[in-house]
């Protein structure tokens, strides 16, 4: 198996130990090493690799995941913003409209009566 090498946290995903690379393992303070290669513990070691890049090839795909949510987030919150401020002014519209309507309602009602007293 591979041991990982303590540093950063690319260093952590990315590098093994140099016992790994080399092919032996530490028991207890000492080095013994291999009396022979095996296929099998090297195939361990590449899917290990493999395992690792898929893990950092995630975190990162994580990470721009991350970064499109916040700027689609940002992107929405813009936007409610801007509607808010458009929906007071559509409201103050509609309000001086009513006024407008009312007031032309009233007028006309005055315009009927004084015109049914001229004659």
């Amino acid at each position: 198996m591979a041991e990982v090498v303590a540093g950063t946290e690319s260093e952590d995903n990315m590098s093994m130990s140099l016992q790994d690379l080399l092919g032996s393992h530490s028991h207890g303070g000492r080095r013994v090493k291999r009396k022979s290669v095996v296929e099998e513990p090297l195939v361990v070691d590449k899917v290990t690799l493999q395992k690792q890049r898929r893990m950092i090839k995630n975190r990162e795909s994580a990470a721009r995941s991350r970064e499109r949510k916040q700027a689609y987030t940002v992107e929405l919150e813009s936007l409610v913003t801007h509607l808010e401020e458009e929906n007071a002014v559509l409201l103050q519209l509609a309000v001086c409209m009513y006024l407008s309507i009312y007031a032309f309602s009233v007028l006309s009602c005055l315009y009927n009566i004084l015109f049914s007293l001229v004659g």
